[in-house]
């Protein structure tokens, strides 16, 4: 950015479609055609893999897999239900993700939401703005740690998963393992003078 800190910037939506023969019957199994089209659009834009990266939880392990043999093991393995890093998340925050959220779904939507708010996150999609701020925190706290609500419980308000979001906070994962991308805001600071 023009002030010296590290951001990141969207520059395009892509969705991976999944493609059946002329008789509607799949040629290839959907994971092998997601990993093969995140490969290929990764390389058509000389994107290299390990600054690339991807849920592999639920239907994910199964395009991580492929996306490992397909093109490169040094791809990014995201882990919703894995648990917080130690790193700053939350803007004005002194402690550790670790500290203060349950898994690191909850941990990384913080995460883009401080980055948003601290001017290091440019060009969010709409999709993903709403479901930013439609997916809720659970009211109970488990073992004094937030996190956010259950995927289901969102599907069945909305109709749809927040893929969108979620897409934005693995991003933002493999700018903080990757790249060293940090929160660069009051948290960053007040961590600094303690």
């Amino acid at each position: 950015l023009a002030d010296g800190r590290t951001g990141l910037q969207i520059k395009e939506r892509i969705e991976i479609e999944i493609r059946a023969g002329e008789d509607g019957q799949l040629r290839e199994e959907p994971d092998i055609q997601v990993a093969r089209g995140f490969r290929d659009l990764c390389v058509e834009r000389s994107v290299q893999p390990q600054h690339a990266g991807c849920d592999a939880t639920g239907t994910g392990r199964g395009v991580f897999a492929f996306l490992s043999v397909l093109w490169s093991p040094e791809v990014l393995r995201f882990e919703a239900a894995s648990s917080p890093s130690s790193t700053l998340v939350l803007d004005g925050d002194p402690k550790p993700a670790c500290e203060l959220y349950l898994n690191k779904v909850t941990e990384s939507w913080v995460f883009v939401a401080s980055l948003v708010r601290s001017g290091q996150l440019k060009g969010l999609p709409q999709a993903a703005k709403v479901e930013f701020t439609t997916r809720t925190f659970h009211d109970k706290l488990v073992r004094g740690l937030r996190r956010l609500e259950d995927k289901d419980d969102f599907k069945d308000r909305y109709g749809h998963s927040p893929d969108d979001a979620d897409a934005v906070a693995g991003l933002g994962e493999v700018g903080k393992a990757r790249l060293g991308l940090e929160l660069v805001g009051q948290a960053a600071s007040t961590s600094a003078t303690t």
